[in-house]
């Protein structure tokens, strides 16, 4: 049994390759005995044991994206060639979900009617080149490049959406810290009128 339903909020977590929002989650995760939504897709594993998403085949892909009725869908998005989704009943059993700029524009056209609980969102930023060290360290020197590239249409309209802001330094205890302050602080109701959706809130700086 999780912790989830002790949360006031889902949190959406957004940020580019390599700014370490999968890497802080997790790490919540297993602290705080709570879960991440682990979204739909045809990508393929980067290793054998990875367990970010529920992976799938496009013929799989086909058969159950069809199979949902739209008033199921949370999100959905295309990229780099790989289809995401998501499901409304996904969005009620867990804590994070780590989304992309389309999928927080699908979310916001939703009737979230029966959905259980606030939204916040968070982005998580980290300087150019510390981004580009870990995705070559992680996807090879040409793949993590043109995964940084591909990526940046991803983003356009993340400006215009009230969110809140971790910049990530070199330190992982430190954003973690930050992190979880962010989390905390939201759920014991710091910040004015659910994460300040009227304004952006900087840590880090």
């Amino acid at each position: 049994m999780n912790d989830n339903n002790s949360y006031k909020y889902l949190y959406l977590i957004v940020g580019r390759s390599g700014t370490g929002k999968s890497s802080l989650v997790s790490h919540f995760c297993s602290l705080h005995n709570t879960t991440e939504l682990k979204s739909y897709t045809t990508r393929k594993r980067r290793t054998p044991t990875e367990d970010t998403h529920i992976f799938i085949d496009n013929e799989e892909y086909v058969k159950r994206f069809s199979g949902l009725e739209a008033s199921q869908v949370a999100a959905f998005c295309e990229f780099d060639g790989n289809f995401y989704f998501s499901t409304k009943k996904q969005l009620n059993n867990n804590l994070f979900y780590v989304i992309d700029v389309s999928g927080i524009k699908t979310l916001q056209t939703l009737s979230l009617k029966n959905f259980k609980k606030g939204i916040c969102i968070i982005e998580i930023k980290a300087p150019f080149f510390t981004r580009l060290k870990r995705m070559i360290y992680r996807d090879g020197l040409i793949k993590g490049i043109k995964r940084m590239i591909a990526e940046g249409k991803n983003f356009s309209g993340l400006e215009k959406i009230p969110r809140i802001t971790l910049n990530s330094v070199d330190n992982f205890n430190q954003n973690f810290d930050n992190f979880e302050n962010i989390i905390f602080e939201n759920e014991i109701g710091n910040y004015e009128n659910s994460c300040l959706r009227k304004a952006q809130i900087d840590y880090g700086k």
